[in-house]
């Protein structure tokens, strides 16, 4: 595997799992499931209309749209959510 790929693959796991202890600390005060997942969201899209050009913006939109039936639920036990 190419070494700047597994950089990659290393830095998002490194991200992911800071990300998910943070949202699970967040639950665990009292704050509502739907309210953590709304600011995600609401702060991963804004980075991707910060980041992309306008037209690989609305393509990132697309995909996300079209895949939408993929996203695995959280299960409780998991350690890691992929």
């Amino acid at each position: 595997m190419d070494m700047d790929l597994d950089s990659d693959i290393d830095s998002l796991e490194t991200v992911r799992d800071a990300v998910f202890q943070f949202v699970t600390e967040l639950l665990e005060e009292g704050h509502k499931p739907f309210a953590v997942a709304g600011v995600m969201s609401n702060i991963a899209l804004s980075m991707y209309k910060t980041s992309l050009s306008p037209e690989d913006y609305n393509t990132m939109m697309d995909y996300i749209s079209q895949n939408r039936d993929r996203i695995n639920r959280i299960d409780s036990n998991q350690a890691s959510v992929h």
